[in-house]
């Protein structure tokens, strides 16, 4: 593989590392307080900030029951429950982007990674 090629995985993977550490550092950040002041302060954004906000926490390890409780308080049970489907859907294909594609029909088919 030449350089060209593996940078772009390199960097990801650096960055899903800094966000891991980060997050490992300041676990006052996960507590679902200061995910629902963060999120309920933004209005008629809080769905989308929460969907992204969740499927970040699936890509960087973040305890999903957390960010779902939250979602359960922020939005009620039916639309909570519907955030943390799409949420969790777009980071578990944030974590196997080839899966994803191929999934879609976007992706080689011939087997290759």
């Amino acid at each position: 593989m030449t350089l060209r090629a593996v940078l772009p995985r390199l960097l990801v993977g650096l960055a899903i590392l800094a966000g891991v550490l980060v997050l490992g550092l300041n676990r006052e950040l996960l507590e679902p307080t200061t995910v629902e002041g963060a999120v309920g302060n933004l209005g008629p954004w809080s769905p989308v900030a929460y969907v992204a906000l969740f499927a970040l926490g699936t890509i960087l390890f973040v305890p999903g029951a957390l960010l779902a409780l939250a979602g359960g308080v922020l939005f009620g049970p039916v639309w909570g429950t519907v955030l943390n489907l799409i949420s969790a859907t777009l980071g578990g294909n944030g974590c196997f982007p080839p899966c994803a594609l191929r999934s879609c029909g976007l992706g080689p088919a011939d087997g290759r990674p």
